[in-house]
């Protein structure tokens, strides 16, 4: 067969691929049809791209109002979670570094500074304070807040689980970071509340809110108060304070003869700054209001326990606490 023969068959091939060419061109034009502006079914598990690259981008979270929630955070259950640390890190005062760096005091410390760890040159690039912000978004994701760190814990996905970790980590210290002031925002709405349900001009209701804040009337309410159950909820109080005549200071210090006890006194305790600003007596209305929310009454306490809301409990246990003395503190006159 010559080439001219090969031609005529080299031509004949591309021009059959000339004409398919043509024909989807030209059948796409005659019968184009519009994408639909919503699939008629969805596959499960699989999302249109547009989709899941919204869902791909992480809400930011809020950071909590510390003044708010570590007066209230649970101290026990921020204990059982720092089991998870420990793994890495010791948490002793005076012990030693691990895997991690001691723990002790972290909060409020500067960033990769504590003596003799070697920390990584991401650690060490910021020497910032572990305020609680900070230690609430490091611990949700370490490597998402310093890339590059040696810490491979895959973090606390819980908030409320970093809330009490952080409120356990404070106690790990001589003298516990102070507790900010809640936000001025939070604290602005128990006023604007009471100011929509005032009463009209001319009532008195300037007297009502003293006489709740000074509690009820001992003379008539310590009389008939439950001692047994002033002693049960005394429990909580052992958690931290020996109850008994001459027994030792513990975390607090320690409780007998506590009722009309000049505040911050008893000898050989550490008192934080914030408790030793006052030494008025421990009377029963100042009781009543401080087991409520020791946070809210002084500020910076390193009494961590989130308070007793029962008005009734309170009563029982200054009951109670009123019998551990050799000479209980007197009752008041009536009506005071």
């Amino acid at each position: 067969m010559d080439s001219f023969e090969w031609n005529k068959i080299a031509g004949a091939v591309l021009g059959v691929l000339l004409f398919v060419v043509a024909v989807k061109i030209g059948s796409e034009m005659l019968f184009e049809t519009p994408e639909p502006a919503k699939a008629g079914y969805v596959v499960p598990g699989v999302q249109e791209a547009s989709t899941s690259a919204a869902a791909a981008q992480p809400q930011a979270e809020q950071v909590p109002d510390f003044g708010t929630v570590l007066p209230t955070a649970d101290v026990a259950h921020g204990k059982e979670v720092s089991q998870a640390c420990q793994q890495c890190h010791d948490l002793s005062k005076g012990g030693p570094n691990k895997i991690g760096p001691n723990l002790w005091g972290v909060v409020d410390r500067q960033r990769a500074s504590h003596p003799g760890f070697d920390y990584s040159s991401a650690m060490s690039a910021n020497h910032d304070p572990w305020t609680y912000d900070k230690l609430f978004v490091y611990l949700k994701s370490p490597q998402e807040m310093v890339p590059g760190t040696k810490m491979s814990f895959a973090g606390l996905r819980s908030a409320k689980d970093r809330i009490d970790l952080i409120a356990y980590l404070r106690t790990l210290a001589d003298s516990p970071a102070p507790i900010p002031a809640p936000a001025p925002k939070a604290a602005a709405a128990a006023p604007a509340k009471a100011a929509s349900a005032a009463p009209a001009a001319g009532a008195a209701p300037a007297a009502a809110t003293t006489a709740a804040a000074a509690g009820p009337d001992f003379a008539k309410v310590l009389p008939t108060a439950d001692l047994a159950a002033g002693k049960d909820a005394s429990q909580a109080c052992q958690q931290c304070h020996d109850l008994s005549k001459g027994g030792p200071n513990k975390i607090g210090p320690n409780l007998w003869g506590i009722v009309d006890r000049a505040r911050a006194t008893h000898p050989g305790y550490d008192y934080s700054s914030a408790m030793s600003a006052n030494h008025d007596p421990w009377s029963y209305d100042k009781l009543f209001v401080y087991l409520q929310s020791p946070q809210t009454m002084v500020p910076g306490t390193k009494m961590s326990f989130g308070g007793i809301k029962s008005a009734q409990q309170r009563i029982n246990l200054i009951a109670y606490l009123r019998t551990l003395a050799d000479t209980p503190a007197p009752l008041p006159a009536a009506g005071k």
